[in-house]
């Protein structure tokens, strides 16, 4: 009932280069840095002079935004681990609040670095899409800022430390108002109205978050496999079958004579099996090609098609539980009471495999002057929608006893879709990775993960 066409049209590949990775202070310090990069060539007086220079500016602003991203992304997994441990151990209090006062120096320091370049790049003969990426990458930074601070306060208040840490706390407000004021100084419209339904916060948001991290976008052309030898076995399928019936045509013609039953009934059983041989022969080559050939192929580039990268190629079908390899069933670690809500038959297993081939040398190519990319990555997304049709109540209301009183209570009605991925590397350098989440599912859709 969920044959392979109808699962990717639930399913959304989202292939882009990952984005390269420094640490705050790296980014801060390190020459190969964005940051640093653009800070060279703004340091040149003769820099409009240079043709280039404006196309590799464009480049590590947006570099810029979204490595700082993933830098604060890590700051804020390191903050969440400790203020999840006791607030009352005093080493673990002066590791989170160590972490904090870095974050708010450093970013504090790149920060105003970038807003220094505002004033050799607002003159006279610059290239005006230089400016505007300057402007619209200076007001999602701002955005990101504000974002990290105000989570940065939350586990603040997570770790129980707010009245024992002020002085933290009125950084973190002060640095949040002025990004506020800088915003509206500036005249940027990502300024949130909280007096009014504000319907364009988020989507400024959105297409700054995409214009600046359009420097990892790649083109994905997604092509059929096998097109060609599909329609070979077909026309050799039907070429056998018209064998069959113009070799029964024949022999009852020449045995029966023209126009005699017998010959009509040949006519009739051979076009009978004709159509049955083609089709049992069109069966069986979709299987063979299945078991040889991808459903389609991923061809990577970048967006203006001038670096093949690599290509994608990936096929989806169901297994049966003795085909599933040894790996995946450690992974999946079912239990008895799989087995009980399954009634003894097993579970329905789909296998999505893919095969991804990356051409190293093209990395090197990409961007001239910007920080190296090493790596692409896979995003997958899946609708589930399609699974949630035939389930029952979302809810379901449970009577029981508390003493000699009835209570009640309303109960989620869940199904669990176990999703375990491996990852295998031709290079036996390359440990083999692999590991296993379960999405938690009622009619309304995904309850937990």
């Amino acid at each position: 009932t969920y044959p392979p066409d109808e699962f990717y049209r639930s399913l959304q590949n989202y292939v882009r280069l990952k984005t390269p990775v420094f640490s705050l202070q790296e980014l801060a310090e390190t020459p190969g840095s964005p940051l640093n990069r653009a800070q060279r060539i703004l340091d040149d007086p003769d820099w409009l002079q240079h043709p280039n220079d404006g196309g590799l500016l464009i480049t590590n602003f947006k570099f810029l935004r979204a490595i700082l991203k993933d830098a604060l992304d890590d700051c804020l997994e390191t903050l969440a681990r400790e203020a999840d441990r006791s607030p009352h151990e005093l080493a673990d209090a002066a590791h989170f609040t160590g972490h904090l006062s870095e974050l708010l120096m450093r970013t504090s320091i790149i920060v105003a670095r970038y807003r220094d370049f505002a004033a050799r790049i607002n003159v006279a003969g610059v290239d005006a899409r230089v400016l505007r990426s300057f402007r619209l990458t200076d007001e999602s930074v701002s955005l990101v800022m504000e974002e990290v601070l105000t989570k940065a306060m939350m586990l603040l208040d997570k770790a129980q430390l707010r009245e024992s840490r002020p002085d933290l706390v009125e950084q973190i407000a002060a640095r949040v108002s002025a990004e506020q004021y800088y915003r509206r100084s500036q005249q940027y419209e990502s300024v949130l109205n909280v007096n009014a339904t504000d319907e364009q916060f988020l989507f400024r948001m959105s297409v700054l978050k995409k214009f600046t991290s359009s420097v990892l976008y790649l083109s994905n052309q997604v092509q059929r496999e096998g097109t060609t030898l599909v329609q070979i076995l077909y026309a050799i399928a039907a070429g056998v079958s018209m064998i069959f019936a113009t070799f029964v045509a024949f022999y009852f013609q020449q045995r029966y004579g023209n126009f005699t039953f017998p010959f009509f009934l040949a006519l009739v059983i051979g076009y009978m099996f004709k159509d049955r041989i083609k089709e049992v022969m069109r069966g069986r080559s979709d299987s063979l090609l299945r078991s040889i050939v991808y459903d389609r192929r991923t061809i990577i580039k970048t967006l203006d098609g001038e670096h093949e990268l690599g290509y994608l190629r990936e096929k989806v079908n169901y297994v049966r539980e003795r085909d599933v390899p040894l790996p995946v069933l450690t992974a999946r670690n079912r239990q008895l009471i799989t087995e009980l809500d399954n009634d003894g038959q097993g579970e329905a297993v789909i296998r999505h495999e893919k095969l991804v081939v990356l051409n190293r040398n093209a990395f090197r190519h990409i961007y001239a002057d910007a920080p190296e990319i090493q790596a692409v990555k896979d995003i997958t997304r899946i609708d589930v929608r399609r699974f949630l049709r035939k389930m029952d109540d979302p809810t379901q209301v449970w009577h029981y006893l508390d003493g000699d009183k009835v209570r009640r209570e309303r109960l989620p009605r869940v199904y669990y879709i176990n999703f375990v991925q491996n990852y295998q590397a031709q290079s036996e350098a390359v440990q083999l990775q692999g590991h296993r989440f379960r999405a938690r599912l009622t009619r309304k859709g995904i309850r937990g993960v």
